[in-house]
C-alpha cells in the first residue's frame, strides 16, 4: 500500500495457490474443490472527483469433485475492472455509476452424472439449508430475556430494539452510515462457455452445449426504478459427443443455418446485431413489476434426435438421499374462530415413502390479488426444425446398424 500528499492511494495484493471447498452438506465428505493459480488486485484511489479503479485477475481456476475427476478441461482465467467515482460528484447519473467489466477465457465444464446429483443435493442440503448446526435454538439474549423479570424484560427489549437500530446506522468505521443510492452498469464477456454430459465419469461424453462469444450487459437503475438486461450470443452449438454415434449422419442438434445462395455482397450489408444467433432484452420496472422481454432468433437449425434425449432425460433424474426413516409431528397456530374471509385446509406434504407432514394453513379468500404485467416479443429468422427418426430407440439395439449405408434414418424438414 502506498499513499503520496495529493490524495491518491494504491493498494497491491497478490496470492497464489488457495482453494475454495464447497461441501455438499454439513455431514457430508462429499464436495467440489476450486483451486487457483494466482490472484492479483489493484486498487488505486484517486484525488478530486476522479474516483477510484480496481483492477483483478484470476489465473489457472481449475475444479474437482471427491472422485478427483477433473471437472475443467482447460484451467479458466479471467480478469475483473471496476470504476468507480465519488458520490457526490458534481456529475450526471449516468457519469457517476459503478461500471464493472468481466471477461473469461474458454470455459469448458465437464458435468458428469454424479455431479449433476451432487450439484442439486448441495443446492437443497447446503445453500438452501436452514439448521445453521453451530448453536443452540436458544441464544444468549434469549435465556437473558426469560430470566428478568416481566417490567425489566420488556425494558430490556425496548432498548435492544433501540441499539439494533442504532447499530444498522452505522458503520464499520463507527460513524453514521449514509446510504447513495448510484447506477451500476455490469459487462460480462466471454469467449466460449461450453458445458459437456457425461456418463458415469468425465470420459463418456453424451452431449455439449457451447455459447460461443457471449456478451451479457446488466444496468441497475435505481434512479429510475428500473432493470435492465441484454444478452447476445454469437453462435450457439450442441452435438451428440457419444460414441456409438460416430457414423451417423446427423450429430449436431443445435447450429447456425448455412445459406449458400447469399453472395459476399449480402453478406457485408448484415448489420452487426443481426450476424448474431441469439438476442435478449429484459426490462422490469419496480413501480408496478411489470416485464418486457424481447428475444431475437437468428438462422438456425434444431435437429431432433429422440435417442439423445432419452438420453438427457436419464442423467437428469436425481434418486433421492437414502435416510433414516424419522416420524415428526408440526403443530401450527390454529385460530379459535376463523371469520367469514378466511378459509383452513390441510396441507400434506410427502417428504419420501415412509415419511409425511401434515399441518393446517390459514387462507384469506378475499385477499387483494396482485396481477403482474409481461410483455413478450418474439422474431426469428429463417429456421429450420429437422425431425429425425433412427427406427428404434435404442443406438445399440439389434435393428440399428454401425454401417452408414445400412442404417435406418428418416427425417422430416419443417422451415
Amino acid at each position: 500500500a502506498k499513499s503520496s500528499q495529493s490524495g491518491e492511494k494504491l493498494f497491491y495484493i497478490v496470492a497464489t495457490g488457495f482453494d475454495f471447498v464447497l461441501p455438499q452438506a454439513a455431514y457430508y465428505e462429499d464436495h467440489f474443490s476450486f483451486h487457483a493459480g494466482k490472484l492479483e488486485a489493484h486498487y488505486r484511489s484517486l484525488a478530486s472527483d476522479v474516483g477510484s479503479e480496481a483492477e483483478v485477475s484470476l489465473t489457472e481456476l481449475s475444479m474437482q469433485c471427491a472422485q478427483k475427476m477433473s471437472m475443467v478441461s482447460i484451467p479458466i482465467n479471467m480478469s475483473i475492472s471496476l470504476k468507480m467515482k465519488p458520490p457526490f460528484a458534481p456529475l450526471t447519473e449516468d457519469e457517476r455509476a459503478t461500471r464493472v467489466d468481466l471477461s473469461i477465457s474458454r470455459i469448458q465444464i465437464l458435468i458428469a452424472r454424479c455431479h449433476y446429483a451432487q450439484i442439486m443435493r448441495t443446492l437443497e442440503y447446503n445453500i438452501g439449508e436452514q439448521d445453521n448446526f453451530l448453536r443452540a435454538g436458544n441464544s444468549f439474549q434469549d435465556n437473558r430475556s426469560s430470566s428478568l423479570p416481566e417490567e425489566n424484560a420488556q425494558t430490556e427489549a425496548q432498548s435492544g430494539v433501540a441499539v439494533d437500530s442504532l447499530l444498522k446506522n452505522l458503520s464499520h468505521a463507527g460513524v453514521e452510515n449514509v446510504e447513495v443510492i448510484k447506477r451500476m452498469y455490469i459487462n460480462f464477456n466471454i469467449q466460449e462457455l461450453s458445458v459437456e454430459l457425461c456418463g458415469l465419469t468425465t470420459e463418456d461424453p453424451i452431449m455439449s452445449v457451447a455459447a460461443v462469444k457471449a456478451h451479457i450487459l446488466m444496468k441497475l437503475l435505481p434512479d429510475e426504478n428500473q432493470t435492465k438486461a441484454f444478452v447476445a450470443l454469437h453462435d450457439l452449438v450442441c452435438d451428440d459427443l457419444r460414441l456409438g454415434s460416430t457414423d451417423r449422419t446427423f450429430r449436431r442438434m443445435i447450429g447456425r443455418a448455412s445459406n449458400n445462395h447469399t453472395n459476399a455482397a449480402s453478406r457485408a450489408k448484415i448489420a452487426p446485431n443481426d450476424s448474431e444467433v441469439f438476442l435478449l432484452n429484459y426490462t422490469k420496472n419496480g413501480i408496478d413489476d411489470s416485464r418486457e422481454i424481447e428475444v431475437k432468433i437468428g438462422s438456425s437449425v434444431v435437429i431432433v434426435l429422440p435417442d439423445v434425449i432419452t438420453e438427457i432425460l436419464n442423467f437428469i433424474n436425481v434418486a433421492p438421499i437414502q435416510v433414516a426413516a424419522t416420524s415428526s409431528f408440526r403443530q401450527s397456530p390454529v385460530l379459535s374462530e376463523i371469520t367469514k374471509s378466511e378459509s383452513l385446509h390441510v396441507v400434506v406434504k410427502d417428504d419420501g415413502s415412509e415419511e409425511f407432514e401434515t399441518c393446517f394453513e390459514s387462507t384469506k379468500s378475499d385477499s387483494a390479488v396482485s396481477v403482474k404485467k409481461t410483455k413478450y416479443l418474439v422474431e426469428s429468422s429463417n429456421m429450420r426444425l429437422v425431425l429425425v427418426d433412427l427406427g428404434s430407440m435404442d443406438s445399440s439395439g439389434p435393428f440399428v446398424s454401425t454401417k452408414p449405408s445400412s442404417a435406418l434414418t428418416e427425417t422430416i424438414v419443417l422451415q
